[in-house]
């Protein structure tokens, strides 16, 4: 069995992982419809671990989540319980200050000794930047695909207007060697 300071030296590591890699995770107890946030996820919402104690239930994490992710979220959730299955989610989040974030999730399910649902624990994962990066990526992309287009069309057009000339030289070189 650990000792009490195994313990805590593991949960400190785990708070610091947390913040380094921007997740943090909440815990579901089914039964009580109590939810514990990490202080991971407190940072990730923009909260100091003390402002949060008062938010037990899963709603209080509901209430981050955009309106047009809470309903397929909640049906995930509902699904998850009734066929006791973990999944994934990717959704955005307001934070306490207004920030809007991009949050890949993923749940898992406990269950109790008779096989029942007795809490669900879900990591969340700040990929704000990553979709930041990506959406860069495909402006680039399309920036790269216009100027492309563009230089064909020049080439081409560039290509057109030579031949009138070379055909001249040709004519001309023609010419001088009929002479010659």
């Amino acid at each position: 069995m650990k000792s009490k300071e195994e313990i805590e030296t593991t949960r400190e590591l785990l708070d610091e992982t947390e913040e380094l890699l921007q997740f943090g995770s909440w815990s579901w107890d089914i039964g009580t419809n109590v939810v514990a946030w990490t202080p991971g996820l407190c940072t990730l919402l923009g909260y100091k671990p003390h402002e949060v104690e008062e938010k037990t239930g899963l709603s209080s994490y509901m209430d981050h989540v955009l309106d047009e992710y809470i309903q397929p979220f909640q049906d995930l959730i509902r699904n998850a319980l009734e066929q006791k299955t973990d999944f994934s989610y990717e959704y955005i989040i307001k934070t306490s200050s207004g920030e809007l974030k991009n949050i890949s999730a993923r749940a898992k399910l406990i269950r109790g000794e008779s096989g029942e649902v007795v809490k669900m624990l879900c990591i969340n994962r700040d990929i704000t930047a990553m979709r930041t990066f990506e959406k860069e990526q495909e402006r680039n992309i399309r920036e790269l695909n216009r100027s492309n287009r563009d230089l064909e069309e020049f080439a081409y057009i560039a290509s057109h207007d030579l031949q009138e000339p070379l055909r001249k030289i040709r004519l001309f070189s023609d010419m001088l060697d009929n002479q010659a």
